[in-house]
């Protein structure tokens, strides 16, 4: 078949912008179809590593319209924001990201790389996580419900379109698939791609959804050279994203693009008097590495999206406390949503270089799959105001590492001894050049007592709490979860017995200390009488919170709290990963206002359904508490 002669003009004409002249360096004046938007490329990417969330937080404190997102899938079908599809380059690691697990990205370094200074890296960004997309959505719109996403897509042919199908998923369960769409002007989450491939999968997956086609020159395939001197926007876009070098070379594509009712997205830019001549010539949306440049000069340009409108807050909580770490839904993940809940913008200002900071000097650590040690901790937490993080045993966590980083921390105490975190852990913990310590004894008991010690020299207290350390199944942890958030409001230790006899070491540290009333948790089956008369016979009042299940008893510990009820955490009190929350959230019941109580998973006990109708307490849903429970 000929080529017509209008595809003959085409390539003249695009021969002939691609073919630089001096008349061609004058940009020509147009007009954007609405308002310019400021697109912050990888987050503020040339103040702090990119795609973390020292990079995304700077991007909101330069009042971008747009934080993008390169989505990346690891080898579980998780979607991280990662440029490259290996971690090298970014990263202390190497490898395929589509052969590596979240947990894998997790334990590698993602700041200590950045160079922002010319000469070494910045030692404040390491330790940065990897961000998985569904992080970034829930961080940035719950700080602000009007930031808008600018995401892409990448690796149609290797991952058959599981990427598209992934995405469409996580915007839906967020509400972020217009019903009235797509309309890139408005709309809060563009998807592009460099793969027209990409694009057609995404359409047919979810219409909806707005596309912007991105493009450095045109090559034949992803955008034809007709489409290039035409400005023709293909089936699979609804906004094109031209490099700007191109458009330096070809002014006219933004009239033409805008003439076929489509807006131009441009693709990189940093230098001002660049981004000046790209306003002029009526482009509608910047991506920049330095956004606060950028929103000068748009804002100067008379076009900018409104600052109401933008709706960026005035303060930024650093690094996303309570998000960050959390898309797995693990004990690790309950620990740094309860820490990132108490600890989340206070502190030096000099820790994170900038801005406010999460200040938590002292933090806690246990292992993460068996809980005995972290039984006693709620009386610590209150008294050195720490919060717990559960790790690993034999490995540390990335997630907790930059956690740590978050709250500024200076001092661990690991509690249990190097079979329950190991001495790896304790040594990777002393390579962040933090001052670590241990709490531990031979046995469950022991360690409680020596948890129990560091809180009173720290905070005495005339009241301690007792629960039982002994039981069948998960018997003897119920009535330990609501009493370690009860010992936190009372800034009291927590003790633990046998349940048949009062233990001798607990009976030891009761006499020497100045403790003169003792709460204890649970009915004589926890805590048996012949218990209770020897607490009593050291001349201690015993006051006893027990109901006739762990659901009552989580009540009638409730009833003991010192303050108002501002807020209730609810725990899988059935399950091994729901106790993670009872014990992290300790220290959020400081404020002398939190307690925890158990559910059943999909069931709330009646008795627990009274507290907090009655109530009318904020409530807060740990893992694996149905959303059915009246989550907050």
């Amino acid at each position: 078949m000929r080529p017509s002669p209008r595809f003959f003009l085409a390539c003249a004409l695009v021969l002939a912008v691609l073919v630089p002249t001096p008349a061609m360096a004058q940009t020509l004046a147009g007009e954007p179809l609405g308002d310019v938007k400021v697109i912050a490329h990888r987050g503020a990417s040339s103040y702090a590593p990119e795609h973390t969330f020292f990079a995304y937080d700077l991007a909101i404190e330069q009042d971008s319209d747009f934080i993008e997102c390169d989505l990346q899938m690891t080898s579980d079908g998780v979607l991280v924001c990662v440029h490259d599809s290996t971690v090298d380059r970014t990263s202390d690691g190497t490898g395929d990201i589509e052969q590596l697990s979240l947990a894998d990205l997790r334990a590698l370094d993602w700041g200590s790389w950045f160079n922002d200074t010319a000469t070494e890296p910045n030692e404040r960004f390491a330790g940065a996580q990897v961000v998985p997309f569904e992080e970034q959505l829930d961080c940035y719109r719950a700080s602000n419900p009007r930031m808008r996403f600018h995401i892409e897509t990448k690796s149609p042919e290797s991952l058959g379109g599981a990427m598209e199908a992934e995405l469409v998923r996580v915007l839906g369960d967020r509400g972020l698939i217009p019903e009235d769409g797509p309309n890139p002007a408005t709309d809060l989450a563009i998807v592009q791609s460099f793969s027209r491939l990409s694009l057609e999968i995404m359409k047919s997956e979810e219409p909806r959804l707005a596309t912007a086609l991105l493009f450095a020159a045109p090559d034949g395939t992803n955008v034809t050279l007709e489409e290039a001197a035409l400005g023709t926007v293909p089936d699979v876009a609804d906004a094109m994203a031209p490099n700007s070098a191109f458009l330096a070379a070809n002014p006219t594509y933004i009239d033409n693009v805008h003439a076929n009712g489509a807006e131009v997205h441009t693709w990189t830019v940093d230098d001002e008097a660049q981004m000046q001549r790209l306003v002029d010539a009526g482009v509608d949306g910047i991506f920049t590495n330095v956004p606060d440049v950028a929103r000068q000069v748009v804002d100067g340009g008379g076009n900018a999206v409104s600052a109401e409108l933008r709706g960026n807050p005035a303060d930024v909580d650093p690094l996303c406390p309570g998000v960050a770490g959390t898309v797995e839904r693990d004990a690790v993940a309950e620990s740094m949503r309860f820490s990132g809940l108490t600890f989340s913008a206070a502190g030096p200002a000099g820790i994170a270089g900038r801005g406010e900071f999460a200040y938590a000097p002292h933090v806690l650590i246990a292992r993460d799959d068996t809980f005995a040690d972290a039984l006693g901790s709620g009386g610590l937490q209150a008294a050195l105001d720490a919060p717990l993080l559960l790790t690993g045993a034999d490995a540390f966590d990335g997630r907790v590492r930059a956690e740590l980083v978050r709250l500024g921390a200076e001092r661990v105490t690991i509690l249990g001894g190097p079979d329950a975190v190991s001495v790896e852990v304790e040594d990777a913990l002393t390579a962040l050049d933090l001052e670590v310590s241990r709490l531990d004894g031979a046995t469950r008991l022991e360690t409680a007592v020596a948890v129990a010690e560091a809180s009173m020299q720290e905070s005495p207290s005339t009241t301690a709490v007792i629960a039982r350390a002994d039981g069948p199944g998960t018997a003897a942890f119920a009535d330990a979860l609501p009493a370690g958030a009860l010992a936190s409001a009372l800034g009291a230790p927590v003790l633990l017995t046998d349940t048949a006899t009062l233990s001798p070491v607990t009976a030891a540290f009761l006499e020497s200390q100045p403790i003169t009333q003792v709460v204890v948790a649970g009915g004589v089956e926890a805590v048996s009488q012949a218990a209770v008369d020897a607490i009593r016979g050291l001349g201690i009042e015993v006051v006893r919170a027990s109901g006739a299940t762990r659901y009552d008893t989580a009540v009638a510990l409730a009833d003991l709290l010192p303050g108002d009820l501002d807020r209730i955490v609810l725990v899988d009190g059935t399950t091994a990963d729901g106790w993670a929350a009872g014990f992290t959230a300790a220290s959020a019941a400081t404020d002398g206002g939190t307690v925890v109580l158990p559910v059943q998973g999909e069931t709330v006990p009646t008795v627990v359904q009274d507290v907090i109708t009655t109530s009318g307490a904020d409530v807060v849903c740990a893992l694996g508490v149905s959303q059915r429970a009246g989550c907050g």
